[in-house]
């Protein structure tokens, strides 16, 4: 466990960025495991995440789930190209050490159409940053997640805090130290 929670979201960057005192490492993967830990997610639950990178958290939760899907398209939004097959190699190399990983390389938007509803116990958007795209991510997956099940994601705050915020209510989101938000669905 120590060595995936030594790793960094961002693999080309080794830095702890500090974006204020309750999220002071958000390259970092110790709030996520807060969040798996607080949520007592188990290997009877399986995940699905938005937007994996190199698979950091993927790794992460791929320790605590049966099962996890990972949806990302990779190359088509990381620049330079050499920078997206570098990301993606690593993603392979995560992916090889976790049998448990199943790579998606498709569009979210696409995926989700073809997924029914309550098939997963937790789903962790990461992908896009910007409002719309959290407010779409969320609006297309929440009915994806099993009564009781969590729906969560990265970098609460900016964009995806108003889009989370506005969707479910401030006063029921729980945030983490690693910028991880959580929502629990009512059974």
């Amino acid at each position: 466990m120590e060595h995936i929670l030594a790793r960094y979201r961002i693999t080309e960057n080794h830095s702890d960025e500090y974006y204020n005192a309750q999220m002071p490492a958000i390259n970092r993967l110790h709030g996520l495991k807060d969040l798996l830990d607080h949520f007592k997610i188990d290997k009877t639950w399986t995940a699905l995440e938005i937007g994996s990178y190199a698979g950091a958290s993927a790794e992460l939760i791929a320790q605590y789930v049966g099962e996890i899907t990972c949806c990302d398209i990779w190359e088509e939004f990381i620049k330079p190209p050499q920078r997206a097959q570098t990301v993606y190699k690593d993603f392979l190399e995560t992916k090889k050490r976790n049998p448990n990983i199943i790579e998606r390389k498709v569009n979210s938007n696409q995926l989700a159409k073809e997924t029914p509803n309550r098939s997963y116990h937790l789903i962790y958007i990461d992908a896009d940053h910007d409002y719309r795209s959290v407010k779409n991510d969320i609006k297309n997956w929440k009915e994806k997640v099993k009564a009781g099940g969590i729906i969560s994601g990265h970098d609460y705050h900016s964009g995806v805090k108003q889009a989370v915020d506005e969707i479910f209510g401030e006063k029921n989101v729980k945030a983490f130290k690693d910028s991880s938000w959580a929502v629990q669905i009512p059974l």
